[in-house]
């Protein structure tokens, strides 16, 4: 990580500034996070940004990309910590981890169909097997992508959740499913927390309720997919798997795991880092849409949109095979 230095004021303070409205708009509009709002007003920004004083926030702007991110990152571990003591019948944790294990390995076949790279894949990937933008934003610092594929990862899942928000519950209702075979068809695909949840009270509160533990139980598999995923770019790159090659904040991911797993925060401290780690998030969103060009979106955001799409219907289409074969219940 860069340490903070003199150039980066004006830039962060920017892009600070930007998260500001994201968080406002996230906030008393609706409809979209706070991390959505982010990458849109900083593509909006990047795209209009002409005069050559703006030059000077490059190096902040850059900050925001890399170093805040990857505090925000940091700050995701108590969260993803406190999601290990939540707990779901077994067939249901199996269920859930065949889906994530074949949504990544379908995106990693897939991609190249669609003339995209091997970044673009993983990210789309693990964005619809995980939680969304916080994991889009988690893998995208250990392989060092760029803020292009990064940030239309990122929008093409969250496009992906909002369609899935109300497409998937009228599927539940229709099929008649049980409560927890309902919970998995939202809990168990939706990409984020919140559509997730959104999602499973939109058949009935105690769907809801299983719905949001099966989506924590997802989250918490953020950290052994980061370390896998952070050992094999080091192959990739020629040298032995290591944990060594796992940079330092994913290390400081892994203690905060620890403390969150542990719960010896008090709840009004970790409300607070909660709420630090979303407005990091933000800024960082910002950062990262700043570099995203809409001629850029509009050549290649079709085909990633598209790809998107396919995995995720793989993804559904699975987890109701499953579900039909494996038959989980409560009484699991």
């Amino acid at each position: 990580m860069e340490k903070p230095q003199i150039k980066h004021v004006r830039g962060v303070a920017f892009i600070t500034l930007l998260s500001v409205i994201a968080l406002t708009l996230g906030n008393y509009v609706g409809g979209l996070s706070p991390v959505v709002w982010g990458l849109i007003l900083g593509m909006i920004g990047g795209n209009l940004a002409v005069h050559p004083d703006l030059e000077n926030l490059k190096p902040g702007i850059k900050f925001g990309e890399k170093t805040i991110l990857a505090y925000a990152i940091i700050l995701m571990g108590i969260p993803t910590g406190k999601s290990l003591n939540s707990s779901a019948p077994w067939d249901s944790a199996l269920i859930v981890l065949l889906v994530m294990v074949v949504t990544i390995f379908s995106a990693l076949l897939l991609y190249r169909l669609f003339k995209l790279n091997r970044e673009d894949g993983l990210l789309i990937g693990i964005g619809n097997a995980v939680c969304g933008a916080s994991a889009i934003a988690a893998i995208s610092g250990i392989t060092k992508a760029d803020a292009k594929s990064t940030g239309m990862g990122i929008a093409v899942i969250n496009i992906l959740g909002i369609i899935g928000l109300f497409a998937v519950p009228p599927i539940v209702l229709a099929l008649d499913m049980d409560t927890i075979p309902g919970a998995l068809m939202t809990g168990g695909t939706l990409q984020a927390l919140g559509q997730a949840v959104a999602a499973g009270e939109a058949v009935n509160p105690e769907t809801g309720l299983w719905a949001t533990t099966i989506k924590l139980f997802r989250v918490s598999m953020l950290l052994p997919i980061a370390i896998v995923v952070a050992l094999s770019v080091g192959r990739k790159n020629g040298n032995k798997p290591s944990l060594k090659l796992i940079p330092t904040f994913l290390w400081l991911f892994v203690l905060t795991a620890v403390v969150g797993y542990i719960e010896v925060l008090p709840t009004n401290i970790t409300s607070v880092l909660h709420d630090i780690e979303k407005y990091l998030l933000t800024i960082a969103m910002v950062a990262i849409g700043w570099q995203i060009q809409f001629g850029k979106l509009k050549n290649e955001g079709p085909r990633r949109l598209l790809f998107g799409t396919l995995i995720f219907i793989i993804q559904l289409v699975v987890m109701y095979g499953l579900i039909s074969v494996i038959q989980p219940t409560l009484e699991a």
